[in-house]
């Protein structure tokens, strides 16, 4: 029976040491993220690259935190990993739309077909884009109206983009009176 009280006296401290490195890596990365900020700004990457690496840092930080906790806590970290594999993989299933979302927007901030503050017009709507989020394109309509494109229709779509070459062409119907010269109106 003292076994069985050692054995649980061993599992409570390990969580303890679990849990106090959890925090202590929680505590960090409020340093990390702005850290990571920092360091991309130096580097002059655009603006958009620079928020999703940061925020890449972040969640790789937090994923490691779990990890570590975990590992110190249990002492069988297999059975640990494989349940998160199949986890991961009903995730996947269950979200596949919001991944898909996420995944575009991570093409759309490496490939740049477009950047903050350029007019565009996706899926039948034109206005000039405020932000690339994960899920998301945020863009401002002429009639000031935000419209959230999810970035999987942005990625799949044909984008036009207005402000990469501002001149432009119209084709411009007047209807005059017959009675007007021509040559009189240019």
């Amino acid at each position: 029976m003292s076994w069985l009280w050692s054995q649980r006296d061993t599992t409570w401290a390990h969580f303890l040491e679990g849990l106090i490195v959890f925090l202590v890596m929680l505590l960090l990365s409020r340093f990390v993220q702005p850290f990571s900020r920092n360091q991309l700004k130096r580097a002059h990457l655009d603006a958009a690259i620079s928020l999703l690496a940061s925020r890449l840092i972040y969640v790789a930080w937090m994923i490691s935190a779990v990890i570590v906790f975990l590992s110190v806590w249990l002492s069988n970290l297999t059975f640990v990993l494989g349940s998160f594999g199949v986890f991961a993989l009903a995730f996947g299933l269950a979200f596949q739309d919001i991944l898909k979302n996420f995944l575009a927007g991570i093409f759309l901030l490496l490939e740049r077909p477009f950047r903050i503050g350029d007019e565009i017009m996706v899926d039948g709507r034109t206005g000039i884009v405020e932000d690339v989020q994960f899920r998301t394109t945020t863009m401002r309509t002429m009639d000031g109206e935000e419209v959230l494109v999810p970035n999987s229709i942005v990625f799949s779509q044909t984008i036009v983009n207005r402000t990469r070459y501002p001149a432009r062409q119209f084709a411009l119907t007047v209807k005059v009176p017959a009675d007007v010269r021509l040559d009189g109106l240019v």
